[in-house]
């Protein structure tokens, strides 16, 4: 044996026995390498909402953060039982995750008896991310300006007057049960897909109202189309400080949307961190403030932990308004 031979021996083994300890790091390395190709964020609802709005909004800052494009895939039908549902059996591993809200993970269990997916049981939520106030809007034609005025006429017209939300359980059909609840009104609801074709009927005179999410209803408001009569939160939006709220006619009166970002369940507890950490650093970012409060959503971040728990109180909620209000999904 030659010198030589006997060193590209010893090198080989040396080559060899690096390898042998190489696949830990490597899958360390992977574990942490994500994202590493396209995620997609599913909105239940169809574009041109307030859901869609704040997905995209989102989306287009991950995608420079986390390196990969992100992009948002809408499933509208049954106020979000569908998107919940796909992505809950959807695979653990932060590819694909759901622009949930206080429908798919607050008001939806009380609703349905045979509820497609686990609130609980088959996501983690990452964060929140923004919260939103709905308006009692109308069209001018309908010869309303005030709350008051509005409850006098349904009051010498009950059953007659319609209000479109974005589904059964949501939280323009609670808003819409509450206001009829409180104020003793008899009010029809007509269930849609979305804030979109909501709008689209209140203005071709299909229906007579609606408690609709601001971001979709703000353009029009500006146009002179729609008229707004009140916010359904519990503070006067910064959007429109002079339109007052359904809590100064009603005491209490709350029901507005918040919107965040779940996984299923199983997902990496690393991949979860990373998203929930990318995500609330976009919201902080001035640019992206300033994004979501021209289409009248404010941010909202919050940690895995702190978000689980504000998930547990709003199913309490949704219960109990479902419960007050005697909604159904039927």
């Amino acid at each position: 044996m030659t010198l030589r031979f006997a060193t590209q021996l010893v090198v080989a083994a040396i080559v060899l026995g690096a390898a042998l300890c190489a696949p830990v790091s490597l899958a360390q390395t992977a574990k942490s390498g994500f994202p590493e190709r396209t995620v997609t964020l599913i909105s239940p609802f169809p574009p041109g909402g307030g859901n869609d709005g704040v997905s995209r909004a989102i989306a287009t800052r991950l995608a420079i953060s986390l390196g990969q494009p992100v992009i948002v895939e809408n499933k509208p039908a049954a106020n979000g039982l569908v998107a919940a549902s796909f992505v809950a059996k959807a695979p653990a591993d932060g590819y694909t995750l759901l622009m949930g809200n206080n429908g798919t993970h607050g008001t939806n269990p009380a609703m349905y008896k045979n509820l497609p997916y686990d609130p609980l049981g088959d996501f983690i939520p990452v964060s929140q991310v923004g919260t939103a106030p709905n308006v009692l809007v109308v069209r001018p034609s309908l010869g309303v300006k005030t709350v008051q005025e509005l409850v006098d006429l349904l009051k010498k017209r009950p059953g007659q007057l319609t209000y479109g939300s974005t589904g059964q359980g949501s939280s323009q059909h609670m808003a819409g049960a509450l206001f009829a609840q409180r104020f003793g009104v008899d009010i029809l609801h007509v269930p849609y897909r979305g804030s979109a074709p909501v709008i689209t009927d209140l203005l071709g005179d299909q229906i007579n109202m609606s408690f609709v999410n601001i971001i979709a209803a703000r353009p029009h408001i500006q146009s002179g189309q729609l008229l707004p009569l009140a916010v359904t939160t519990a503070e006067r939006s910064q959007l429109m400080p002079d339109v007052p709220t359904l809590g100064e006619t009603s005491k209490g009166f709350n029901v507005g949307v918040w919107i965040g970002v779940f996984a299923p369940r199983q997902t990496p507890a690393a991949v979860i961190n990373t998203l929930s950490t990318k995500i609330r650093a976009a919201l902080i970012l001035p640019e992206m403030k300033a994004q979501l409060a021209a289409i009248g959503a404010d941010p909202k971040g919050s940690s895995p932990e702190e978000f689980a728990a504000f998930v547990r109180s709003e199913l309490q909620r949704g219960a109990d308004l479902v419960r007050i209000t005697g909604a159904t999904a039927d």
